[in-house]
């Protein structure tokens, strides 16, 4: 009997099971196919949201316009350029001495005045006029030793034409107040040297030098140029007179001043 009973509960206990496990499966499904479709609306939001916009809606409208724009036909820079050059003369004044005269002391004014055919060449003529003294060493040989110098050659006055090349361009900072544009050139020629002994002799010139704008009009500039030519002259002796023998002379000139650019620039 005990046995009868207890087939029936364990019966009665699987059909319950089984009874709620078929009822409770749909639902199961039904809350389960919900909470997907609000993961699949939140991944629809996040994908809106983290669309990146399009190029023009993140500029301004200012500057989404620019492309709208002609290309430029004129660009001007705030801060200064390099002197214009371009068509315009240069008037150079200034005061120059050679440096390696071990007899005598030469310096005097000079004149340069040039045309500027593009911003890299231009021609420039030159006119030096110079005044001779001894130097210390010179009185001392003729005081203590009785040694005449004043039979070599020393250069009176200096005129030529030159070719003037700029290749060279750039800026530099001038006690962190003001940026001061710089230009670096060479030059090439050659002209008469008129000496001490009034002799005109033939004469080749090179040089370097710089400018540095003060404006579009003026610049502080300096020159390195070295003359060559040949000249008659009287070696040291302690006797006055003497035969004049033919030699070769070479000056370097060492001179500053201002040059002043004209007609005024239109251009930067």
């Amino acid at each position: 009997m005990k046995t009868v009973w207890y087939v029936i509960a364990v019966g009665f206990f699987l059909v319950s099971v089984s009874t709620s496990v078929v009822f409770a499966q749909p639902e199961d499904e039904e809350n389960i196919g919900e909470v997907e479709s609000l993961l699949d609306k939140e991944g629809e939001k996040e994908t809106e949201e983290v669309a990146p916009p399009s190029k023009d809606e993140t500029l301004p409208d200012s500057i989404a316009n620019l492309k709208n724009l002609q290309p430029f036909s004129d660009v001007a820079v705030i801060q200064r350029k390099f002197l214009p050059k371009t068509k315009r003369f240069e008037l150079y004044g200034g005061i120059g001495a050679i440096v390696n005269n071990a007899f005598f002391m030469n310096f005097g004014p000079g004149v340069r005045f040039g045309y500027h055919v593009t911003e890299n060449l231009g021609i420039e003529g030159v006119f030096m006029y110079l005044t001779t003294s001894n130097r210390d060493v010179t009185n001392d040989l003729l005081d203590k030793r009785g040694v005449r110098t004043d039979g070599l050659v020393a250069p009176d006055i200096y005129t030529g034409a030159n070719v003037v090349w700029t290749p060279v361009y750039g800026k530099m900072s001038l006690f962190e107040n003001r940026i001061v544009p710089f230009d670096m050139y060479f030059s090439a020629g050659g002209g008469m040297t008129t000496t001490n002994k009034k002799e005109t002799s033939p004469t080749i010139e090179i040089g370097t030098g710089q400018r540095f704008a003060l404006s579009k009009k003026m610049a502080f500039r300096w020159d390195f140029t070295w003359n060559f030519y040949s000249a008659n002259y009287v070696p040291s002796s302690t006797t006055a007179g003497g035969t004049a023998t033919k030699g070769s002379f070479d000056n370097l000139f060492l001179s500053l001043g201002i040059s002043f650019f004209f007609p005024e620039a239109s251009y930067r």
